[in-house]
Formats: structure tokens, C-alpha cells, sequence
């Protein structure tokens, strides 16, 4: 299914935009494993909208973990998680009419006018609350090793620094949208983690990330520029630093032959601008088979970035951890390899 990601451990998602909630279940096996709670609230405050330049629908956001869990550790059995949705506009989606460069025309084919059309259903960034969820579960535990995963936005509709915030703001006013780019950069993990070829972590790590919806692209380290560079200017040096093999330089983002060299694993992903925006754009009627001029209705975030880095953070942590107890079992989420 789509819907399940993972080796030896997994994670699903259910839910839709508008259905009474969205989950996620985790399939950690490991008992005896503390949950944070007051963690997982946190890392759903990053998620959740402020009204002010994110989208007008707030949530509560509150994770309710229903099944795996007893007297506050983990029992082996699977995680399962919901996030109730009780700010719902469904009357502002229309079946018949397709929001340009959304999922409406692309989930009516593949489910056959069966899809769940308000907002998105499925397809919406609504379920990434449960990814968030799940997340609040497996960065802990990959802490507690001493890796740590942290996003930030390094570009807004190709501003930086402050001229961000201004961008955003002019695209709310104008009732359009932008884009940009969040770099990840992960620490603190140890050399061999990965396979070559189709199990590299870069394509493991690829895969995660682009099942958010508006991510249109990513790359590791120098990326599209090594495009543009020489062997001799982009190559990264080994030393002994330590007593441990070490590289001067980082172009290649922590991974070389698809596993981790010790180095900081340092990836930037790409965000299309919103598609739902409150100009009028073109489109068509499905049930009047006819080309229309259509304003959209409902509530969008101007710019999904400013509530994106934590879902990235909570996917590429379970990509992490999948690969290290693929490498040393589940049992390593407990201490032993």
C-alpha cells in the first residue's frame, strides 16, 4: 500500500482533510520505550497554524495514542495515534470543479469519482499532523543515541533572512502563495548506515520527503551545483581527526556509495507555492464539461514552509532509525546492538 513506509520498522497513515480525523500507526515492536508527551505537544505547536500568516483553520492538534502504549511506555505491539478534525469548511470544495495543479484531477481518475474531494482527502497536508505525531515518537529515541535532526527555512520566494516574513505577508494580502527552500541537517550519525543502490539513504531519505505534499524537489550537500564543478574543487578529503577518519570538507552531505560517511547528513528540499489560492485562475467543470474562470474558496497557508520543517524532521527521523535497526535489529531502539 501507499500508505506504509519502512524496513524493519513501519509507519502508516489514514485519515483525510475532512473525515472525522487523520492517524498514524507505528509498527516499533520494541516494548519498554518511554513516550514524551509533553514532546510530542511541542513538536505539534511547530505544525499547528497561528492564524496569522498560516492558514485560518486551526486545529487542536491534540494526539491521542490509542493502541501500543500502557502506563506510559511503548508494550510492543503497534502505535497507533489520532488527530481529531473539528475546524472543517467542507462546503467550500466543489466535486466537479478542479483546483489547478491540486490532487482533485489526479485522485478522481485514480479512485474512479470515488475520492473524497474535500480538501484534498488523502492527498491533503492535513494527515502530515499524524506524521508530526509520530515523529514526537522517534526523535526522542534517536536523541538518546546523540543524533539530532533540525530544519530551518533558508529561502522564501528566493529572499533570505528578514525579507522572508515580507514575502509571505505581501502573498497573504495579495491572496496568492509562495514557495522556498528548508535545508535538514542531521547529526551525530555514525559511519555504514545505508545500502548502495535502491536502499541508498539518500533514496530512503528522497522517498519520505517527497510524500509531503508540495515538495517538488531535493538535494544532498553541494547538489545541482557539483553541475557546475570540477572533481578537484568538490571532492571531500579524508584526515585522521581523533583517531577517527574524517572529511575536510562536505559536499557530498554525509552519504557517499548511499551510506552515511560520519559527516553531517545535509539535505535541502524544495516547496511549490500553495496551489489553492483566492485568485481567479482557469479551469474546468467536470459536470458541465466546460472551461471556467473559477475563484477558490477555503482557507490556505500563504506559504506552507513556516509549519514544514518539523514534518521533515519527523520523516527523515524515521528513516534513520529504520536504517539503524535494520542494521542492528529492532532491540538497538533499547540499547543493544
Amino acid at each position: 500500500m501507499a500508505s506504509i513506509m519502512g524496513n524493519t520498522i513501519k509507519l502508516s497513515i489514514f485519515g483525510e482533510s475532512h473525515g472525522e480525523c487523520v492517524g498514524s500507526t507505528l509498527f516499533l515492536q520494541a516494548p519498554g520505550i518511554k513516550i514524551d508527551y509533553d514532546f510530542i505537544k511541542n513538536q505539534m505547536l511547530k505544525r499547528k497554524s497561528n492564524g496569522i500568516l498560516t492558514t485560518p483553520r486551526i486545529e487542536d492538534d491534540e494526539v491521542e495514542i490509542i493502541s501500543g502504549v500502557f502506563n506510559g511506555y511503548t508494550n510492543g505491539n503497534p502505535i497507533t495515534l489520532i488527530v481529531k478534525n473539528k475546524n472543517t469548511h467542507s462546503s467550500d470544495y466543489e466535486k466537479d470543479i478542479l483546483r489547478p495543479s491540486s490532487a482533485d484531477y489526479t485522485q478522481k481518475v485514480k479512485q474512479m469519482g470515488f475520492e473524497d474531494y474535500r480538501g484534498s482527502g488523502f492527498a491533503s497536508a492535513r494527515l502530515t499532523a499524524a506524521l508530526v505525531g509520530a515523529g514526537g515518537i522517534i526523535l526522542p529515541i534517536l536523541k538518546e543515541k546523540g543524533i539530532e535532526i533540525e530544519s530551518r527555512i533558508i529561502s522564501i520566494h528566493g529572499k533570505t533572512g528578514s525579507d522572508m516574513v515580507e514575502e509571505v505577508k505581501k502573498a497573504k494580502e495579495e491572496e496568492d502563495s509562495v514557495g522556498g527552500i528548508i535545508e535538514t541537517t542531521i547529526k551525530g550519525l555514525e559511519p555504514g548506515i545505508g545500502e548502495p543502490y535502491f536502499d541508498s539513504l539518500e533514496s530512503d531519505i528522497a522517498k519520505a520527503i517527497f510524500s509531503i505534499p508540495a515538495v517538488k524537489g531535493i538535494e544532498f550537500g553541494l547538489g545541482f551545483g557539483f553541475a557546475s564543478k570540477k572533481g578537484s574543487e568538490v571532492n571531500d578529503p579524508f584526515e585522521i581527526n581523533e583517531g577517527k577518519v574524517r572529511t575536510l570538507s562536505n559536499n557530498s552531505g554525509g552519504i557517499q556509495g548511499g551510506i552515511s560517511n560520519g559527516e553531517n547528513i545535509v539535505f535541502r528540499t524544495v516547496f511549490k507555492p500553495t496551489p489553492s489560492i483566492g485568485k481567479t485562475q482557469k479551469t474546468v467543470n467536470l459536470e458541465e464539461n466546460k472551461n471556467i474562470d473559477y475563484n477558490l474558496h477555503g482557507r490556505h497557508d500563504p506559504c506552507v514552509l513556516l509549519r514544514a520543517g518539523v514534518i521533515i524532521d519527523s520523516l527523515a527521523g524515521f528513516v534513520i532509525l529504520d536504517e539503524l535497526c535494520t542494521r542492528y535489529g529492532y532491540l538497538y531502539m533499547k540499547g543493544s546492538k
